[in-house]
């Protein structure tokens, strides 16, 4: 399939081998949704904060948010968007859980699986179970979330230093094109917004 520029394409799952393979502890999640992390008494401290216990060191960030159109660029240099629906979502996980790759961690995108941190949580917010995350009050629903344990000391100061601060997803997925198509200026800020 060739990538249209300033294409829009849905990420769908439609072969056995596609889906969530990893996540990607980065610098700057594709979605822009960085990390809380949680002291001793659970409470949320910002990325920014100055005030950490080291006894934890819990963080939690979303790694797909729904409808949530992200800027890319191919390696072709093709400008393009992709999006993932709720349905989307629900069935990475899914797939990511049964097929035990949930622990599969590595950093920006490197493809080396770390033993330094642990996913100790992951969900979905939905209407019915888990509605908001607090920090994350703004998600919609069909959010996925993951919640991981830290445990080596120089990715936990990366975090506190900022130069690690949420998650990213690697994985395969059909793009379906869509009929929605942005303009040279909309995409130009996005990519922009990205430093491409």
């Amino acid at each position: 399939m060739t990538i249209k520029e300033n294409g829009v394409y849905k990420g769908l799952i439609k072969k056995n081998e596609q889906g969530l393979n990893i996540l990607s502890m980065v610098e700057s999640p594709a979605i822009e949704v960085e990390y809380i992390k949680m002291n001793k008494e659970d409470e949320p401290i910002q990325i920014k904060c100055e005030v950490l216990n080291e006894e934890k060191r819990i963080v939690i960030a979303p790694a797909m948010v729904p409808d949530l159109v992200i800027p890319r660029v191919s390696k072709q240099g093709v400008k393009f968007s992709v999006y993932f629906d709720r349905e989307t979502i629900f069935e990475s996980l899914f797939k990511l859980s049964s097929e035990q790759k949930d622990q599969n961690i590595d950093v920006n995108h490197n493809q080396e699986l770390i033993n330094g941190a642990t996913i100790i949580e992951k969900f979905i917010t939905d209407e019915n179970r888990v509605q908001s995350v607090k920090g994350f009050e703004n998600m919609p629903f069909g959010t996925l979330f993951f919640t991981a344990i830290v445990t080596n000391d120089q990715l936990w100061s990366d975090i506190k230093a900022g130069k690690i601060n949420g998650w990213s997803i690697d994985g395969q997925y059909t793009l379906e094109e869509t009929d929605v198509e942005l303009t040279e200026e909309e995409v130009n800020f996005l990519v922009k917004q990205k430093n491409y």
